[in-house]
């Protein structure tokens, strides 16, 4: 058995999943993503003063973890998101899907990583978190990383190179 010569076998397995990725990316362009997820924050917002109320009395070992962020944490998040969709709105994709990127990293390392364990109890948390993954890294992020600097870092992004070279030696182009 040969070894497999620039991992063709392995490209034929991410097959499926580089196709899921770059149908995602065709909905970048669409602000209306980035709009439902400011309006989810901002339809959540109510649920956020919830905990405050809740555990009030509370000895601080004994609070349940916070499963939605603050009120005023999902209003960031809410603007920051609805930002986005109006730049994405007015042509500049790249750096609307920037700022939708940057706010979705920010909210699964703040809310949703520190939650995880509990989230089974919050459908409303669940919800939250699914959505930014799916619309703010999925869609968004995807499109980012893909259109920035970052193509060349993962091998398989990049379109396959042409096999056909021109002929230099007939233009006199000296080869070293």
């Amino acid at each position: 058995m040969r070894p497999d010569p620039e991992g063709v076998a392995a490209q034929g397995i991410w097959q499926p999943a580089l196709r899921t990725l770059s149908s995602l990316r065709e909905h970048a362009s669409d602000a209306r993503p980035a709009y439902a997820l400011s309006a989810l924050c901002a339809m959540s917002m109510p649920f956020g003063f919830g905990y405050t109320a809740k555990t009030a009395g509370l000895d601080p070992k004994l609070r349940p973890p916070r499963l939605v962020p603050p009120f005023w944490q999902l209003l960031g998040f809410g603007v920051f998101f609805g930002a986005g969709g109006y730049m994405i709105e007015q042509g500049d994709v790249l750096n609307g899907s920037g700022v939708i990127s940057a706010w979705s990293l920010t909210y699964v390392t703040f809310a949703t990583l520190p939650a995880l364990r509990h989230m089974h109890r919050s459908p409303l948390s669940m919800l939250l978190s699914a959505s930014v993954l799916g619309m703010g890294f999925g869609i968004y992020a995807n499109y980012y990383f893909d259109k920035a600097s970052w193509r060349g870092a993962i091998p398989g992004l990049l379109p396959t190179p042409k096999t056909t070279t021109p002929d230099h030696e007939s233009k006199g182009i000296l080869h070293v």
